[in-house]
Order: C-alpha cells, then sequence, then structure tokens
C-alpha cells in the first residue's frame, strides 16, 4: 500500500516537472524581466479634474493605486508609478508588448454614467455634430465660457457632452447629445461587472451587477422610465456613457407587465463594433474602478535597462556555480542520500522556474538572489532529515527503518524554520515597495516548493528505492560500520524499563584456597508420642 502512494506521488511530481517545462520553454519569451534588466514603456501622464483643474494631493494618490491595480490585471507587475511635480504620474512598465492596448487599458477614465432619456435630462440631441450641439446648448441659454469648457473638456459642473458612436451594422450615424448633471447613477453603484455576449445579437458586451444600494437605485430609475412609457404609450429609453461616450441605450418595455416594479440585479453595456478584448478590456476597468481624474499622456518613451544583460548574466552564473557547489557537497558527504538531494534539487530548480512563468513574477535582480537564497534553503531541508537518517543508521537500526524515523523526527524543525521564514517575508511583502517586495515574493515561493520537493519527493523516491537489496547497506548512507552501534534490546529501548540483573555468585578470593566439597548427614529426627500414636492407627 505504502509503495503505491510512493509511485502515485512520483507520478504526481513528473506530472507537475512537464508542466513546468511547459512554462519555461523557450525561456526567452516566457519569462518575464524587470526593468533593471530588460528596459521597457514609461509613459507620463498630465492629471486633470473633471472641471479642468490641478487635481488635489488625494486624488493623485487614489489615481496611483487605482493605475497599480491596472497595471498589476495587465499581468505585468515591478512596475514603477510615481508622482512628478503637482499633476503628472509616471508609469513605467517592464517588457510591454502590445503598447497601444497597455495605454488604452491604464489611461481609461472608465467614469460610468447612468442618464434619464427625458427632456430634463437631455436638453440637446440627437444632433448630427459636437458643433451643432454646442449651438444648441448656446441656443437654450447656456453661457459662452461653459460652452466653451464643455468644448474642449467634454464635462462642465452642470453639462456633459456625449456622442453615440456610428454603428455600420445597424446603419446609424454618428449622434451627440447633452446632458444635464448629475447623472441619475454612477460607477460607483457597480459590484461586479464581467465581459459575455448579447443573447439577441450574439456580439460581446459586459454584464453589470450592482451593489446592494445601487440595485435599489437602478430598481426606482427604471420603474420610474416604466411608467413614464405607461403615461405616454411610448417606450422609454436610458443612457449608459462611459467616459462621455454612449456605450449603450437601452429602453423599458411599458407593455411587459414584469417590469412594473423596475429592474434590480444588473444591466449590460453592449457596444455596436465592440470586439471581446474591447468588452474584456471594458470589464477589467470597472472592477478596478473608475480614476477620479482624467489622464492625458504628455510624452512616452522607451527605456532601456538600468542594470543590463550583463548584470543578469552575472546573478544566473552565481546562482549556477551556488546549486554546482551545493550538489558536489551533498554527493560527496551524504553519499547516496546526496544523490537523492542533488535530483530533488535539479526537480526543485525546475518547479520554481516554472511556477514563477506561470504567475508570472517578473524578476528582478533581488528577485534573482531570492532565488538564490532558496536553494540553500532546499538543501538545508534535506541536511536535516539525513542527519536524522544517519543517527538513527549508527545506533543500529536498517536503513528502512532509519529513513521513516529520520522524516518523522525531522518534519518538525523543518516546518518551523520555514515556516518563520515565510512569516518574515510575508511582512517585508506587504510593508515594502518595489523592488524588496518582488524579493520577499520570490523567497516565499521558493521556500513553497523547497518543502514540497525535500519532504514529499525525496521521501516517495527513498520509499521507492527501499525496496531494492543495495539500499540496506549503511556504507551508501555516508556511515561507516565502525560508527555503528549494535541495536539494543527492545525492552531496553521502551522507556521506563531497564533489565533486571542476573545474580551471580560470588567467586573466591585469589590467595584463598577453594573450599573442598564437604558431605554431611543430616540428623534423625525422633518422634514424638502424638506421631507414634498416629502411626499405629494407620
Amino acid at each position: 500500500m505504502r509503495r503505491h502512494r510512493n509511485l502515485i506521488i512520483m507520478l504526481v511530481m513528473a506530472a507537475l516537472v512537464a508542466a513546468a517545462v511547459y512554462y519555461i520553454v523557450p525561456p526567452s519569451e516566457k519569462t518575464h524581466l524587470g526593468l533593471d534588466l530588460q528596459g521597457g514603456l514609461e509613459v507620463v501622464y498630465t492629471a486633470r479634474t473633471a472641471d479642468g483643474k490641478v487635481p488635489s494631493a488625494a486624488q493623485l494618490d487614489q489615481t496611483i493605486g487605482i493605475l497599480d491595480r491596472r497595471v498589476n490585471g495587465l499581468g505585468v507587475t515591478e512596475s514603477q508609478i510615481q508622482k512628478q511635480g503637482a499633476d503628472q504620474i509616471s508609469v513605467a512598465l517592464p517588457g510591454v508588448r502590445d503598447a497601444e492596448q497597455a495605454l488604452r487599458v491604464i489611461g481609461k477614465t472608465a467614469q460610468l454614467e447612468f442618464f434619464k432619456d427625458d427632456p430634463v435630462s437631455r436638453p440637446v440631441g440627437p444632433v448630427e455634430s459636437k458643433q451643432a450641439a454646442l449651438r444648441e446648448l448656446r441656443r437654450l441659454g447656456a453661457s459662452k465660457a461653459e460652452v466653451r469648457q464643455l468644448a474642449a473638456e467634454g464635462t462642465t459642473e452642470h453639462y456633459s457632452l456625449v456622442v453615440r458612436p456610428a454603428d455600420e451594422t445597424a446603419g446609424l450615424p454618428e449622434q451627440w447629445f447633452v446632458y444635464r448633471r448629475p447623472p441619475a447613477m454612477t460607477g460607483a453603484a457597480i459590484k461586479t461587472a464581467r465581459a459575455g455576449f448579447n443573447s439577441r445579437t450574439g456580439k460581446p458586451d459586459v454584464l453589470i451587477d450592482f451593489t446592494p444600494e445601487g440595485s435599489k437605485t437602478f430598481q426606482r430609475i427604471t420603474r420610474e422610465l416604466y411608467r413614464t412609457g405607461l403615461l405616454k404609450n411610448e417606450p422609454q429609453t436610458f443612457a449608459i456613457v462611459l467616459d462621455n461616450e454612449m456605450a449603450s441605450d437601452p429602453y423599458i418595455d411599458y407593455t411587459d407587465p414584469t417590469l412594473r416594479d423596475g429592474i434590480s440585479g444588473g444591466a449590460e453595456i453592449t457596444g455596436g463594433n465592440m470586439t471581446v478584448q474591447e468588452s474584456k478590456d471594458l470589464a477589467f476597468v470597472l472592477n478596478t474602478g473608475a480614476l477620479p481624474v482624467k489622464l492625458e499622456p504628455a510624452y512616452q518613451q522607451q527605456v532601456s535597462a538600468t542594470l543590463g544583460k550583463d548584470s543578469l548574466r552575472k546573478g544566473l552564473y552565481a546562482g549556477l556555480a551556488g546549486l554546482v557547489l551545493v550538489l558536489a557537497y551533498m554527493l560527496a558527504f551524504y553519499r547516496f542520500l546526496g544523490l537523492v538531494a542533488d535530483l530533488a534539487l535539479v526537480v526543485y530548480g525546475v518547479l520554481l522556474w516554472g511556477l514563477f512563468n506561470a504567475v508570472p513574477v517578473t524578476l528582478t535582480l533581488p528577485g534573482v538572489a531570492g532565488m538564490i537564497l532558496t536553494i540553500g534553503m532546499a538543501a538545508d531541508a534535506n541536511v536535516v532529515i539525513f542527519e536524522r537518517i544517519k543517527e538513527e543508521v549508527r545506533r543500529g537500526r536498517t536503513v528502512r527503518s532509519a529513513v521513516s524515523s529520520g522524516y518523522a523526527r525531522g518534519f518538525r524543525a523543518i516546518l518551523d524554520a520555514n515556516a518563520l521564514t515565510i512569516l518574515t517575508a510575508l511582512v517585508l511583502f506587504f510593508f515594502a515597495t518595489a523592488q524588496p517586495k518582488g524579493f520577499a515574493l520570490t523567497l516565499i515561493l521558493g521556500t513553497l516548493v523547497s518543502m514540497l520537493t525535500a519532504v514529499l519527493f525525496t521521501r516517495a523516491l527513498l520509499g521507492v528505492l527501499a525496496s531494492f537489496a543495495f539500499f540496506d547497506r549503511p556504507a551508501l548512507m555516508g556511515v561507516p560500520a565502525a560508527e555503528i552501534q549494535p541495536e539494543e534490546p527492545a525492552a531496553a529501548r521502551r522507556p521506563g524499563l531497564r533489565p533486571q540483573p542476573q545474580p551471580q555468585a560470588a567467586a573466591p578470593a585469589a590467595d584463598e584456597p577453594a573450599a573442598a566439597p564437604e558431605l554431611r548427614r543430616t540428623p534423625r529426627r525422633t518422634p514424638t508420642g502424638g506421631q507414634k500414636k498416629r502411626r499405629k492407627r494407620r
């Protein structure tokens, strides 16, 4: 039964190694390097509020936090996002392949708003051009300054200029609208957003789930639109606007009695020409939150590696040299056990590299240092267990029983040491920034993988080898025959029991002659009167 379990573990480890190799090959394409090792893209944004003013420090800090979540969602880590001056934010992205897509997602404001389509909420539209919408608003009494600001920025304190792009599939031209602010709802009411497909047209769209409070507000709005449709005998619509662009314009069917109490739960954003990637990007930016400011790219440039390939090459050479020295030491000191440990270290290296690429982890020079450090930790776990095994062999146990006892006694020490290492790395990960955080991440992952290989893989491998006759030779474990003590009796190994000393006759003194054997006659006992009477009766 135990042999079958060990074989299953070996097969699982082989499958993990195969999966790791899949994520590694080719390494030049699947290994992610940081800015210090390969360079990347740097973009500087100028931030402005909705009314065109310089944002506050709190708004910039909030924007940096949202940008950081968006960058991580793109699969880019070890990025550098920082303030420059009072109104600029610098974003440096290592190894970005699609710069246009990254800029489109990162810089998208993602201000989602819901407007009613009644004459009060929409004073202008639809009209055929932007200038026509602005002229109509000016005719309705808006000031020249506000119209000029609306033309430049798209949003003022009182109005929003909205465009609905042309839909060639449906044959609809571009149309412009002016909506009165504030909107009926904002993106703050969104709980989650996910990409999907429209049930009627089959085109990509985005499905929105509201928060409990947002669901109540949306239900109230749709209930009002349903009642208005009953009074006017025509369907009522509302506009879903994303960054001053109409993403959807659904209507409420007043002839459907199930909509009498409104719609609760969620909504759907359908763009006429939305692609699958665009629906995913839109759902992503809605989930990460809307930016409190508008970002306009000031400039962008490709940045070179701050350390370069030479530093990477030296770091990898150092790691390779350390690995070779550890392998040689384990083989020389632990003999056959060292060979098993070397194989476990090779498996450890493959699994760790594959895990880094699968997460993915962006390797910087501190991250490479953390990876090299975990090589020694993986070997240290084997050292603790192997020393326990050698101690048991020296006490006279067989190699098979020594392996089982050594793992049982050494596991607790390994677990305690690695748990403390992980806790320390977690503190560093949560409280550090930039490159020290990368060092902590590689240290955590390396420690977890070393536990897997040192405890699970090596034990299963030794369990499989234990069935062979050559395995039960202490010399293969690095224990000379002179160091092996005879195994104690079972009673002596049980706590609280001691073998009783056997009684021995006292030996005669050396100068005293041995006494000759003496024959003595036992005196005859004279029977008493009572005894004589009993004999006569018999």
